[in-house]
């Protein structure tokens, strides 16, 4: 029986590891040359998205507005943001926080016209936000993973409409009240707590484990119903407001391009702020009077049961739907049925 020598065999191992490094730096190379391409192509739009915070809770909407702020030095089809959160006594504390955090954050920023808010600008080419997941952005030529991980570490932000009956989102003053409600909740939280700290100096352990675990579920649960509340509030805070965005994919790879729509699907179906998008793909580069790229758009519109309507022969108009989706399969290859 013929027998390979270990020193063919070894040399067989590296051709397979060139192989695989060489079809990585590949991809990583078509990612950046992606990311170049989008960056130059989409400078000529200035979008702006008016994103409403009032009667939020600071954290969540600090939490939201990083994830626009990720989207708008990331992705580059945003310029501008204007972040409203009030201009009365009752929204001081939340505007008092959104500054601070501007302030600390590196964006250009300002108080906006009307005093309820700022406006963030981002200008393409320079380094304006800085957050965990920024050295994993779209084109960084070191992460061939680079989008996938970009979307687990925005979902890490925020678990978004979880659980929640979009049908049903009630009204504004419905999140007020509820508002008040978590508040009193919290309190008795924070009493439990403060008992759990007398049982254990007294040495009843058993005792302490018992509330502590008590007190655990509680916040858990208040978190959550924070979450949801947060959630419902963006819900009716946008229903009139009509942000658009657009983006040209021109001379992008297809594979990229396609994750590119998927990811902007993705984040503003959950985010709730954008309510149309706009896709250039051309109408006829690729073959006679066909675009491949416009193609598969519009097979993947149709598999997540959005109907693709063209604006003009190049570019989709992509109206993105109000009632509840699951748009999973939009985080990886598998088909949205």
């Amino acid at each position: 029986m013929f027998h390979l020598s270990f020193g063919f065999q070894l040399s067989l191992l590296q051709e397979r590891v060139e192989l695989v490094n060489l079809k990585n730096q590949l991809k990583n190379r078509e990612k950046l040359d992606s990311f170049i391409m989008l960056e130059s192509r989409n400078k000529c739009f200035d979008t702006t998205l008016k994103i409403d915070l009032r009667d939020q809770e600071p954290q969540e909407a600090i939490s939201f507005l990083k994830i626009h702020i990720w989207i708008g030095y990331n992705l580059r089809t945003v310029r501008h943001i204007n972040a409203i959160t009030g201009n009365t006594n009752q929204d001081l504390r939340l505007k008092l926080k959104i500054s601070n955090f501007l302030f600390h954050t590196n964006v250009r920023s300002e108080e906006n016209s009307n005093r309820d808010g700022f406006d963030i600008a981002f200008y393409p080419g320079e380094k304006d936000a800085i957050f965990p997941f920024e050295e994993i952005r779209p084109g960084n030529d070191s992460d061939v993973q680079s989008w996938e991980r970009v979307l687990q570490s925005l979902l890490s932000c925020n678990k978004f409409h979880e659980n929640i009956n979009l049908q049903d989102v009630g009204t504004i003053a419905d999140c007020r009240d509820f508002k008040d409600q978590t508040s009193e909740m919290e309190t008795q939280v924070i009493y439990v707590e403060k008992l759990v700290e007398e049982f254990i100096s007294t040495g009843q352990l058993k005792l302490a484990n018992e509330w502590k675990q008590h007190a655990k579920a509680s916040r858990k649960k208040i978190d959550n119903d924070k979450k949801k509340n947060s959630f419902k509030l963006i819900e009716l805070r946008h229903k009139e407001i009509r942000n658009q965005i657009i983006f040209d994919l021109h001379g992008l790879h297809t594979d990229e391009a396609l994750w590119f729509v998927k990811l902007h699907l993705f984040l503003f179906y959950n985010l709730r702020t954008v309510k149309v998008i706009y896709v250039i793909t051309g109408h006829g580069e690729s073959r006679a009077n066909v675009s491949v790229l416009k193609e598969k758009v519009g097979k993947l519109l149709k598999k997540i049961g959005i109907q693709p309507l063209l604006s003009n022969k190049g570019q989709y108009e992509i109206q993105l739907p109000e009632e509840q989706k699951d748009f999973n399969c939009l985080l990886d290859n598998s088909d949205c049925n």
